[in-house]
């Protein structure tokens, strides 16, 4: 009896410090979680006062303080707001959020594996992103105020203590949990690419993989050959600002004083940044676009179409995600020819994109349709892949990926699909940073609020049950 008792975990070892591959991906699904409520809250404060320019807001000050006296934001306050609102969702909601969580979920489940291949490694890859996280927070509780240099935090205002208010501590805690999050995701991307070449199951070849193991694969090996390079660069900075380097800086004056930095290059950051930069795209896309292939295949009730031309199509992009960095920086003064090849790569790049799209209509096609709430949400970011409109807020729309995993993966608290058709309406209807001659900004702004309920509804009604293991099963909500 002693020989087969099952070792009873205490707490610590099973909620805390938990080496288990799903009790991981529960913790970084609620830490990302919070990280998106913090950046929605963000959103909304400094949404007010672009739809209402100079109009106070009592709530503002409420929150705020001293960032918005007499209820009107500050102008630096309102920098910051946007870039650590940037800063997270696009790293802790839609990476570390979308890759940890269901990376950490199914690639064991889908390959036949007891757990990941460290489970140590794993765990360590959730705490380095939970410290990134709190000091991101941290950041905003600094006296001068956050980092205010935008999510790129382009030099020369992230490279000089001096040049902002929020060019001081803020930028520096900015810094640090950048470089804490880029230790986070090589930890795991290391971890998911070993554990899917080493650890599938007897007679599972690469090539019956899953879309869905695909995906995250082809997203892990991005990660890892990327964000070193922001390191790279992050390092660089903190060189600058803190031993009188001048890897960015030349040619600076403040307040009519040349300072005594030459031949540094602001341009040198951009080309390190976006390296990382485009690849970032596609470490958010390709998660949701191999759940979405499973999905769509499931409730047309036919295999996907061309499945070794979506094996190659999710290659190609991770290859040419790499050498299109280029079209982020057209306006630095790159020479013409230089230019021309990064628009050519960039055009080709719509290729493999489309092979999945017109995949995608060619499983549909004739299939035995289900309109399940995540087929709604394939089919909804599948329209996103054929448009091919896509900046930052267009990116953040991907969450429909987000969105339809949540009723995937032992989420399904509200099984109908009739009342979230219009959560489909609700992200679609709100169109970002539209020119207020097009749209005007009160109206814009005011898209946001069903978003904001409906996200309440869901916290409320089906993130309990998903965390104490009660939803519905996996196979019920395809």
């Amino acid at each position: 009896m002693g020989a087969h008792a099952h070792h009873k975990e205490s707490f610590v070892s099973k909620y805390v410090f938990s080496q288990d591959h799903k009790m991981i991906s529960k913790q970084f699904l609620v830490t990302a979680v919070f990280m998106g409520i913090v950046a929605v809250a963000l959103s909304v404060f400094f949404r007010l006062q672009l739809g209402w320019p100079g109009q106070p807001f009592s709530v503002l000050e409420t929150f705020l303080g001293k960032w918005a006296p007499g209820g009107v934001l500050d102008r630096n306050a309102y920098l910051a707001l946007v870039t650590i609102h940037g800063t997270i969702m696009v790293f802790f909601v839609l990476t570390g959020g979308l890759s940890g969580t269901f990376s950490n979920l199914l690639i064991p489940l889908q390959i036949g594996a007891r757990d990941m291949a460290s489970g140590f490694l794993n765990m360590l890859s959730y705490w380095f992103f939970l410290v990134s996280s709190l000091i991101m927070i941290f950041s905003l509780f600094v006296e001068g105020g956050a980092a205010s240099g935008g999510w790129t935090v382009y030099p020369p205002l992230s490279a000089l203590p001096q040049a902002m208010p929020g060019s001081g501590t803020g930028m520096t805690l900015w810094l640090i949990s950048m470089v804490l999050f880029v230790a986070s995701s090589l930890l795991g991307g290391l971890n998911y690419i070993v554990t899917v070449i080493n650890l599938r199951t007897k007679g599972m070849k690469m090539l019956r993989l899953p879309l869905t193991i695909w995906a995250f694969l082809i997203t892990a090996i991005l990660g890892v050959l990327s964000f070193p390079v922001l390191v790279s660069a992050v390092v660089l900075l903190l060189m600058d600002r803190s031993m009188g380097t001048a890897f960015y800086l030349s040619d600076i004056f403040i307040g009519g004083e040349a300072l005594d930095v030459t031949g540094g290059s602001p341009i040198l950051y951009q080309h390190l940044f976006w390296f990382l930069g485009h690849p970032e795209v596609y470490i958010v896309l390709l998660p949701a676009l191999g759940i979405s292939s499973e999905v769509i295949a499931t409730n047309a009730r036919k295999p996907i179409f061309g499945y070794r031309a979506m094996i190659g199509s999710i290659l190609a992009i991770g290859f040419l995600s790499f050498i299109v960095w280029g079209h982020h920086m057209f306006v630095t003064g790159m020479n013409p020819f230089i230019g021309s090849v990064f628009v050519f790569t960039t055009l080709l790049i719509a290729i493999p994109s489309a092979v999945k799209a017109f995949n995608y209509i060619t499983t549909l096609w004739q299939g035995n349709l289900r309109f399940t709430p995540a087929m709604l949400f394939s089919i909804g970011l599948g329209e996103h892949v054929c448009d091919r409109w896509c900046h930052g807020h267009h990116l953040g729309r991907l969450c429909f990926g987000r969105f339809r995993a949540r009723y995937l993966l032992r989420c399904g608290a509200l099984p109908h699909c009739d009342g979230h058709v219009g959560h489909l309406w609700n992200v679609g209807w709100r169109v970002p940073l539209v020119p207020e001659d097009v749209w005007p900004h009160a109206e814009h702004e005011v898209g946001l609020c069903p978003l904001l309920v409906d996200h309440c509804v869901w916290l409320w009604r089906v993130l309990p049950d998903a965390l104490r293991g009660h939803g519905r099963s996996t196979a019920s909500l395809l």
